[in-house]
């Protein structure tokens, strides 16, 4: 309506002393994000409306993630197996560096993708445990028409990228955490995107 990016907004805000605004992603999780303000919401007549809204608009947004993975790499044919498309799941953590899924949007989306079509090979470098089944990196890159990165795990930065797509059959990937360098991964011939827009 007002044509303001809000990105640019949180950079510029981010460069005061005492300010870290989060970055946008594929949603939130964890123990308490997610459920806590739907209690406050119930318990209060006056918590309802921001609060309320808030939390619609996260609790869609790991579906916005599977719509965007769809509109970028194509939906998937649906004839011989050999022709499907297979995207790269990086981190099932509800945030990087830490192992915890609990509440995690990527159950979300990996549920998604499955009702779409989609192959998933699924990677997390931290996490143990997850609704679906967790790959070695090579497996999961093995193939793939996309990296779809959902946790911002350190590591991931460390990732030399013409090794990861020469195991790729096309080089795409779409970081939801914005933490990747695209330059790095462009030079490797990846098409980059962010959660935002194309790099």
């Amino acid at each position: 309506e007002h044509d303001v990016d809000v990105f640019e907004i949180i950079d510029l805000a981010n460069r005061h002393a005492r300010v870290n605004v989060h970055q946008p992603g594929p949603g939130v999780g964890g123990h308490c994000i997610p459920i806590d303000p739907w209690f406050i919401i119930e318990d209060s007549g006056r918590a309802d409306g921001l609060i309320k809204r808030s939390r619609e608009v996260n609790d869609a947004t790991p579906l916005r993630i599977v719509d965007l993975v769809a509109d970028l790499v194509g939906a998937p044919a649906g004839d011989p197996a050999d022709s499907k498309i297979k995207i790269s799941v990086w981190g099932v953590a509800y945030k990087g560096n830490v192992d915890d899924t609990r509440e995690t949007p990527a159950t979300s989306i990996v549920t998604g993708l499955k009702k779409r079509g989609f192959d998933l090979g699924i990677f997390d470098l931290h996490a143990r445990h997850f609704d679906f089944e967790l790959d070695s990196l090579e497996n999961a890159v093995d193939g793939a028409d996309s990296i779809l990165l959902l946790a911002d795990h350190k590591e991931f930065s460390y990732l030399d990228p013409q090794e990861v797509g020469r195991l790729m059959r096309r080089r795409m990937i779409i970081d939801t955490r914005n933490c990747l360098d695209p330059q790095k991964w462009k030079d490797a011939g990846f098409e980059f995107y962010l959660f935002r827009k194309k790099m």
